[in-house]
């Protein structure tokens, strides 16, 4: 008889649990954040043209970082951009972390300026340092495809 009712709790409980989902409107679909809505974070960093950023490309008071995973980073970079893959970002940049990159801390006045491919993870990079205490960081938007542009 126990056995019976705790069925029916769990019974009970999966239909809670499930209870919208035969509702056509009711989707993950409308759980998950839009692409505009996700890139809308660009209207909360500072972002600069891959002109801008060329200009600051030989001040030592700059630290150009590439957010591309290691192979794009191997196949070449902007000056002396050190690799930060956006794939483990926040544990380089978490007090404590295993992978913690001191050099965050050992430089806290440098400008930082970010890129990736093409600006998007960029930008989602330059939010996270952001809002992880880096004060000084920019996005080049456009990324690296619009610097190599500046090279033709």
């Amino acid at each position: 008889m126990l056995l019976l009712k705790e069925l029916n709790l769990y019974i009970v409980f999966l239909l809670y649990a499930f209870r919208n989902f035969s509702n056509p409107l009711y989707t993950v679909r409308n759980y998950m954040k839009k692409f505009d809505d996700l890139m809308s974070i660009k209207n909360e960093i500072d972002n600069i043209s891959a002109a801008e950023a060329k200009e600051k490309l030989n001040d030592p008071n700059v630290q150009f970082i590439d957010v591309r995973d290691k192979e794009s980073f191997s196949k070449g970079t902007i000056g002396n951009a050190i690799n930060l893959d956006r794939a483990f970002l926040e544990f380089y940049l978490a007090d404590g972390s295993p992978l913690e990159n001191k050099f965050f801390k050992e430089n806290p006045d440098k400008e930082y300026i970010v890129f990736c491919g093409v600006g998007g993870q960029g930008a989602l990079s330059t939010k996270t340092m952001k809002d992880m205490g880096i004060k000084n960081v920019k996005n080049i938007d456009g990324g690296i495809a619009d610097w190599d542009k500046l090279e033709e």
